[in-house]
């Protein structure tokens, strides 16, 4: 079975993964493993940062009842 190789550094990531990965930084104080291997597919560590921050500012209105 191949083994997806996932980057030791931010400065080993794709050139245009290495702005979010740093804002990921930034805001968690470190790249966890899960950044660092999706960050191999720019568009892909793209699209999840966006769920991730449509969810995060959204809320439940059945939660909230």
């Amino acid at each position: 079975m191949s083994r997806i190789p996932t980057p030791v550094s931010i400065d080993a990531a794709p050139e245009a993964s290495k702005v979010s990965l740093e804002a990921v930084n930034k805001l968690l104080g470190t790249v966890p493993n899960m950044f660092r291997l999706i960050g191999n597919s720019p568009q892909t560590l793209e699209g999840y940062l966006g769920l991730n921050s449509a969810l995060a500012s959204g809320s439940n209105r059945r939660a909230n009842a």
